[in-house]
């Protein structure tokens, strides 16, 4: 998303209707938010507690991280 966010900013002239909907719309739907809970849930229901918060802790500061990279790619690169 990283990735995408910036090159919409700096290279492509976007809508602002264009630009939610491929970042939250499109590309949100494959890390929605649902599917996180879910699997934290059934690691936490299985009394799997440091799985559980070890999963949900890595899963925000990674995809949060990765955001970033994806930013400073497209800065390098292009």
């Amino acid at each position: 998303m990283g990735l995408l966010t910036q090159m919409i900013e700096s290279y492509w002239s976007l809508s602002d209707n264009m630009r939610y909907f491929l970042t939250s719309g499109f590309l949100g739907g494959f890390t929605t938010f649902s599917t996180f809970a879910l699997e934290f849930g059934v690691l936490f229901q299985k009394n799997e507690y440091i799985s559980a918060i070890t999963y949900a802790l890595l899963s925000v500061i990674l995809g949060i991280t990765c955001f970033f990279i994806g930013i400073k790619i497209v800065k390098i690169c292009l």
